[in-house]
């Protein structure tokens, strides 16, 4: 009885320290590391709602609750049209930028705008602003066109004072900056959409400087004639062909 306990401790002693000469495998022990969060990283950054990473969509597309007019100017009132500068024109369905003759009289048309920022935190960043307007196929004015070999550039310009939508003519327009500015390239065909138009710093600029900031100017580059850009407004019938505005910010 003696000789087989001995045998069965034996080899569990010599097992004990067979490695006492050799490198014994240490246990795999779990650690809980940190991710690496160093530029070089792979990792994913959190995107969580409590992270700074966290981006926010605002889409505004209103309809005749919303914001615009166009507004009209002729060089004398000897036209039946009278005196165009004074004017109110808040409720129209088209949008228009244009420098045309009206019974041989030289006239501008320029259009204004305003989105509702009220839902975007103070000191947000915008990280993209994209305004999408559309042609207008049946409109009095309807179609974009440049005539004798010129093109129809537009400009879209921060305004900087107040104005109504339903008492705005030539005669009162708000004033305006160039700072920011954005450019709408020539048209290539009569009834061309012009979606997603860049006015990220245009749009920080309004939300940055509320007391100067009451929408978008549009209006062709410069006072040439013929030129036209034909939009359809907020107060168009068809609600797809309304003025928009994707945010996106932080």
């Amino acid at each position: 009885m003696k000789k087989r306990l001995l045998l069965l401790i034996i080899p569990i002693y010599v097992g004990m320290f067979s490695c006492r000469n050799h490198e014994c495998p240490v246990p795999s022990i779990a650690k809980s590391v940190p991710p690496d969060t160093s530029a070089n990283s792979s990792t994913p950054a959190d995107t969580s709602a409590n992270s700074d990473s966290r981006l926010d969509t605002l889409i505004l597309q209103p309809g005749a609750e919303g914001k615009d007019a166009m507004i009209w100017h002729l060089d004398n009132t000897t036209t039946t049209f009278g005196d165009a500068d004074d004017r109110n024109s808040g409720s129209d369905p088209e949008f228009p930028l244009m420098n045309w003759t009206f019974q041989g009289v030289p006239g501008i048309y320029n259009s204004l705008i305003a989105f509702d920022f009220s839902s975007i935190p103070s000191g947000s960043t915008i990280i993209s602003a994209k305004l999408s307007l559309y042609a207008c196929e049946d409109c009095g004015n309807a179609g974009h066109e440049a005539r004798d070999g010129k093109t129809n550039p537009g400009l879209i310009s921060r305004i900087i004072e107040p104005w109504d939508e339903n008492t705005v003519t030539w005669n009162t327009k708000p004033a305006i900056t160039s700072v920011n500015a954005d450019t709408l390239p020539p048209s290539t065909s009569a009834f061309e959409d012009y979606t997603d138009i860049d006015v990220t710093k245009l749009t920080q600029d309004i939300l940055d400087n509320p007391s100067t900031g009451y929408g978008f100017y549009c209006s062709i580059v410069d006072t040439d004639y013929y030129k036209k850009l034909i939009f359809a407004s907020g107060d168009h019938t068809d609600p797809t062909k309304h003025p928009k505005l994707v945010i996106v910010y932080k």
